[in-house]
């Protein structure tokens, strides 16, 4: 993929945008992988593989994260994220 790193970091600052964020992102690697690589399932992996990992980012590793450096239970700050975001 051309330039991937202005696309980390466009993932970097849209994911800041709760909800909305990552999926703006996905749709613009799907439109990009169509017009780079001219298939539909590259397009669709690459756009997918984005939103996973953005994901288990806010799934998983936020949650457990913050629970350490701030001593709380990793279930308390999940779901205090999937409420408060």
């Amino acid at each position: 993929m051309q330039h991937a790193a202005v696309w980390g970091i466009l993932a970097g600052v849209f994911n800041s945008i709760p909800y909305f964020g990552p999926v703006i992102v996905s749709g613009g690697l799907l439109v990009v992988g169509l017009v780079q690589r001219g298939e539909l399932a590259q397009a669709l992996l690459m756009s997918g593989v984005a939103l996973l990992i953005t994901s288990l980012e806010g799934w998983l590793l936020t949650p457990l994260l913050l629970g350490k450096v701030e001593n709380m239970s990793a279930l308390t700050v999940f779901i205090g994220l999937m409420l408060w975001t």
